[in-house]
C-alpha cells in the first residue's frame, strides 16, 4: 500500500461520509491525486513519493481552473499530518475523536 493510499483509507475511516477520488497512473514513483470533498469544500493532494503531499484548498465558487499549475498550498511530508491537516480545511478537525468519544 503506497502512502497515498493509507492516506485516502485515514481520512475514510476518520469521516466516511467524505468523498475521495484517488488516480494513480500504473508507472511506479508516478505523481498520484486524491481529490476530498465534503459538502461545499474541496481538497486536492497530489503525492509525490519523494516529496511528500502537497496538499490545497480549492474554491469552488472560482473558475475551476484558477491556481492550476501554480503548485500546492502547502506540503507535508507524513500520512498523519497530511490527514489532519486536510481534515482542518474541511472544517472536521476533531470529528473522529468526538466520533470516537460517541461510541460510533
Amino acid at each position: 500500500m503506497t502512502d497515498i493510499q493509507e492516506l485516502a483509507n485515514l481520512l475514510h475511516d476518520s469521516s466516511p461520509e467524505l468523498e475521495l477520488t484517488l488516480d494513480c497512473p500504473d508507472e511506479a514513483g508516478a505523481p498520484c491525486w486524491l481529490d476530498v470533498s465534503s459538502h461545499d469544500r474541496f481538497v486536492t493532494v497530489e503525492w509525490k513519493p519523494a516529496l511528500g503531499f502537497g496538499v490545497s484548498l480549492v474554491g469552488t465558487e472560482t473558475d475551476p481552473r484558477a491556481g492550476l499549475f501554480e503548485g500546492p498550498d502547502e506540503v507535508l511530508q507524513d500520512v498523519h499530518s497530511a490527514k489532519d491537516r486536510i481534515l482542518a480545511l474541511l472544517g472536521l478537525e476533531g470529528l473522529w475523536l468526538r466520533r470516537k468519544a460517541a461510541g460510533f
